[in-house]
């Protein structure tokens, strides 16, 4: 018999490449069963203790974690889910103490405006007033132009640039100038967010269309989350999993525990080691159950031994 590749120094070494379980769980399937095999991980006192929950890090949150580090290079290593959610989001360039070398610089930066009949209006800011507008005419239910426009069933009012040939510094402080300025004049303010901040000047590339098409390539919920974690992350942000359902099954609890729909999933495998890396709910249902080797038409690997 082979000697097994991994012993209790090499196995932790490895781990030590990686701040969260589930990174090494991913990036190195091997020592990581080692480790949970021999019960070597609880030993592994650099990994995360506790997941951050879902919506945890919201921009006040990763603001806070960001001003731990002078670099984006040290934040992305160090707190990697801070500064995906901040990257995702369009808030590394509002966190100046960092390294930003992405600002541009001149005077490119327009303040405009969505003044509704009724006295509310939007206030916001962007690069690109032409993308932006269209941006804003998109169908979201997310933005916040938009969903006025379909409350009040109106078409939606003409941008004005209210400020222009503004730097972005400038731009940050007249964005909220301007939001307060309405609010003290009896205006309704359609924004959520405190003016000041850079994320609508970036293309923002989760878009809902390209969320659902990123969601039909997979079959259930589980494999989106899990390979296009970013992408699954947005539609949840935005309310659009509800939507996704119907295109993206989610296994109810129980499932598995029904022979019939174990053997349905295993006969989209050609092998019984792809069945037991891409469906671990089946495989395992399988195993439990003691009917894995009864499931013939998964080729197995055939075992090679050593001669005496």
């Amino acid at each position: 018999m082979a000697k097994e590749k991994w012993t209790k120094e090499t196995v932790e070494k490895e781990a030590k490449k990686y701040k969260v379980k589930w990174h090494f769980a991913t990036n190195c399937s091997g020592g990581y069963k080692f480790a949970v095999r021999h019960n070597l991980i609880k030993n592994y006192y650099w990994f995360e203790q506790k997941s951050k929950p879902i919506g945890y890090w919201t921009k006040e949150t990763c603001e806070k974690e960001s001003k731990k580090y002078k670099s984006r290079s040290e934040f992305k290593e160090k707190s990697s889910g801070a500064y995906e959610s901040s990257r995702i989001n369009n808030w590394l360039n509002d966190f100046i103490w960092l390294e930003n070398k992405n600002i541009p610089n001149g005077k490119f930066d327009n303040i405009y405006g969505y003044f509704f009949d009724d006295k509310t209006v939007y206030i916001g800011r962007t690069l690109k007033p032409n993308k932006r507008d269209i941006d804003h005419r998109k169908e979201s239910r997310c933005d916040s132009v938009f969903k006025y426009s379909k409350h009040l069933n109106v078409e939606i009012p003409p941008m004005i640039i209210i400020e222009k040939e503004l730097t972005i510094e400038d731009g940050k402080k007249r964005e909220q100038f301007w939001i307060d300025y309405y609010r003290n004049n009896g205006y309704n303010i359609l924004n959520k967010q405190k003016g000041g901040g850079i994320g609508s000047l970036a293309f923002n590339k989760y878009t809902k269309e390209k969320i659902l098409e990123e969601a039909s390539k997979y079959k259930t919920r589980k494999e989106f989350k899990t390979k296009s974690p970013n992408f699954y992350y947005h539609a949840w942000k935005i309310g659009l999993l509800k939507e996704i359902i119907p295109s993206v099954q989610v296994t109810k609890r129980g499932f598995w525990q029904i022979r019939k729909n174990v053997e349905e999933k295993s006969k989209e495998f050609e092998t019984l080691e792809e069945f037991s890396k891409k469906s671990k709910g089946a495989y395992d249902a399988a195993v439990k159950g003691g009917y894995l080797k009864e499931l013939t038409w998964l080729k197995r690997k055939r075992k090679e031994y050593k001669k005496r």
